[in-house]
């Protein structure tokens, strides 16, 4: 009974925003101020980078800063969740007083080596799912949207826009063999995935990056955490896991996909697992 409500008090405090501020703030004090390292979370949405941003950030020697997140992001709506240009990403670094800051830029996966370049030091973590479960989060987050009108920049191949930058050959021959066929919801947001994991073939021989199979992660959290620990070059403490919520990938046999961005997906899924290992 003991050990269950401290595994619960633990599991409450490691979840607190606030607590880890806190423990945060003890640790600049505490520590001299050296050049600080920026980690960078990439990958698609919905695949499980914001738990993966808390895991990291419960190390006190790191602070973080989300999507859309001050000073880093712009503020101007046209420009959500954008990170701001390099050199005042530089500037504003260089005021920090942590020494690992955490950035999480989903809308510039496409830069990923670009901004590793940019900024010696940086380490980069991106996280991948199961196409299904990612399918699966975006139909229930975002009810209201227009799937077909938020992707509209990947099936014109609007290569100005973040979504529509550097897509695959393979994908845009897949854009041309589904010519007019009707999309599903499942479709379109089938090909967000593609588009979105893709981007992450530059960088499958970068030791700079780690490559995070979220459903490994909830299958076995203590392993992948303190990988992950490791590879950043933080402190894990056996604790830090229990953020994280157990369990396996679902099925989802009830999407309706065309067999072409099926097997799309199942192929890139397959090579992402392939290099996870």
């Amino acid at each position: 009974m003991i050990t269950r409500w401290r595994d619960k008090l633990t599991l409450l405090l490691l979840s607190s925003f606030k607590v880890n501020v806190a423990r945060t703030l003890v640790y600049k004090a505490c520590h001299p101020r050296v050049e600080p390292k920026l980690v960078f979370v990439f990958g698609c949405q919905r695949s499980g980078t914001t738990i993966t941003q808390r895991l990291i950030e419960l190390d006190p020697q790191v602070t973080s800063y989300g999507e859309g997140d001050a000073p880093y992001f712009y503020a101007w709506p046209e420009r959500s969740n954008r990170l701001l240009d390099d050199e005042v990403v530089r500037v504003v670094l260089d005021r920090e007083k942590s020494r690992r800051v955490l950035l999480k830029p989903l809308y510039e996966s496409q830069r990923a080596e670009e901004l590793l370049n940019a900024f010696p030091g940086s380490r980069g973590v991106w996280v991948f799912r199961n196409y299904r479960d990612v399918i699966a989060s975006h139909r229930s987050y975002y009810q209201h949207r227009d799937p077909r009108a938020y992707v509209a920049p990947i099936i014109e191949g609007n290569s100005e826009s973040w979504m529509g930058a550097r897509c695959s050959e393979p994908l845009r021959d897949l854009l041309k063999a589904l010519g007019e066929d009707e999309l599903s919801v499942d479709d379109l947001y089938g090909l967000f995935w593609i588009a979105r994991c893709e981007l992450y073939w530059p960088l499958c021989d970068d030791s700079r990056v780690f490559l995070l199979d979220y459903d490994q992660l909830r299958e076995s959290p203590r392993v992948k955490t303190e990988q992950l620990y490791d590879f950043l070059g933080l402190r894990f403490r056996p604790s830090y896991p229990r953020l994280v919520r157990a369990g396996r990938p679902g099925q989802h046999d009830e999407q309706q996909l065309h067999p072409l961005i099926r097997d799309y997906c199942e192929e890139v899924l397959s090579q992402l697992r392939g290099f996870s290992r």
